[in-house]
């Protein structure tokens, strides 16, 4: 990730994760699609929260251990 200091890496895959949810969601809410599509896309929605939490949790481990990466 040039240009940004590593410790603010998984600040960044967070936000890139979060953000990539939120269009995900967008694209479900406002696309026609049919039903075995939007059933792919609702799988892939899951996983990707899965993955989320995980950056989510690592965030708040490394905050716990009084690391300000903020």
């Amino acid at each position: 990730m040039s240009g940004i200091p590593e410790a603010e890496w998984d600040w960044v895959a967070y936000l890139d994760a979060v953000t990539g949810l939120a269009a995900m969601v967008v694209i479900l809410d406002r696309t026609p699609m049919s039903d075995g599509t939007r059933m792919i896309c609702l799988e892939r929605l899951a996983a990707d929260s899965a993955n989320a939490k995980r950056l989510a949790e690592v965030l708040i481990s490394r905050a716990r251990k009084g690391d300000q990466w903020w």
